[in-house]
């Protein structure tokens, strides 16, 4: 029972530290996280599961990306990888 009351805890500190950085990191106004993706990205949604977007590739087509909200926080940025939402910097 201690157990499951530990791994409650550390779940719950670790959205509460999710959702500060989130928020830190983000348009106020939108809630779209910052980043360089921005520039090459376009039909941004956001979601309890993480963004997606629109994203040009290399050879100028569009391809649907997306990025999970467990991968942040990104400590420097997400960009987009010829049509991949990437986060750098780790997480």
């Amino acid at each position: 029972m201690r157990k499951i009351r530990v791994l409650f805890i550390v779940a719950a500190l670790a959205t509460v530290a999710a959702l500060m950085f989130w928020e830190k990191t983000s348009d106020a106004s939108s809630g779209v996280p910052k980043g360089s993706y921005q520039q090459t990205c376009k039909d941004i949604k956001v979601s309890d599961t993480g963004i997606s977007a629109l994203c040009q590739r290399k050879n100028g087509a569009w391809k649907q990306a997306s990025l999970s909200s467990r991968g942040f926080p990104c400590k420097i940025d997400i960009e987009n990888d010829d049509g991949d939402l990437v986060c750098i910097g780790g997480k």
